[in-house]
């Protein structure tokens, strides 16, 4: 049985995916499957998955377009169940973002007693062309605080959880900003997040990023939710 289960949701990804996977591929921890689920993505992503044959993928395409990562995301944890996958440790990487070699060493090297791990990560932001045209060093909070996380802190994609207290809380959820909502779900629960000082993962900001395209429906979300939680 793994150790780690790998979560890719991806769409309009394909500028980006083949290396996204190979990232993940090339970690010098090997214990892990990988779920990669493709949204009904229009674009040549489905070729590019199907382009890599390592027996620790598991292929999806949706074929009926879901439209959330957080849709995504339950649905793999659902597939994974299905496969009968069992893995302690789950984390996830969009497709149009690349982890870091050490990435998995690292995290699970930290994940003692924690139920929800962050690190730092590089933030790049990139031109119509795909160009890095500034990169950030995204430190993130070393200290988390519930007023920090419901006033809007999110603590960046390079994370890790515990399947426990994936199931304690019931998931992610399917509206937008899950990458938010899922630790202030956590810390409700009583979970202990831990913060890991390290760059582990690069965040690419672009013109088809899901923060882009969908930014009135995350703003949205982001007040139903603080409603909810105060």
């Amino acid at each position: 049985m793994p150790k780690v289960l790998f979560l890719m949701p991806t769409f309009l990804h394909e500028r980006f995916l083949k290396k996204s996977i190979q990232c993940v591929l090339d970690q010098t921890f090997k214990d892990f499957a990988m779920i990669i689920m493709n949204d009904c993505s229009p674009d040549k992503s489905q070729d590019i998955i199907e382009s890599f044959s390592d027996p620790r993928i598991i292929k999806v395409n949706t074929g009926v377009e879901l439209g959330t990562a957080g849709k995504q995301i339950n649905e793999c944890f659902r597939i994974a169940k299905d496969c009968g996958i069992d893995a302690p440790y789950e984390c996830r990487v969009d497709g149009d973002n690349y982890v870091r070699p050490n990435f998995l060493e690292r995290m699970i090297a930290k994940m003692d007693g924690a139920d929800f791990l962050y690190s730092r990560y590089k933030y790049n932001i990139l031109d119509d062309k795909d160009n890095v045209v500034r990169s950030l060093d995204n430190l993130a909070y070393p200290s988390i605080t519930w007023e920090r996380l419901l006033g809007g802190m999110c603590v960046g994609p390079s994370v890790m959880w515990t399947k426990d207290i994936r199931e304690m809380v019931g998931g992610f959820t399917e509206s937008w900003h899950e990458d938010w909502s899922f630790p202030l779900s956590v810390m409700r629960s009583g979970g202990k997040l831990k913060y890991l000082n390290e760059i582990l993962m690069d965040y690419n900001f672009h013109k088809t990023n899901v923060q882009h395209r969908m930014a009135k429906d995350q703003e949205r979300f982001c007040e139903e939710t603080r409603a909810k939680f105060r």
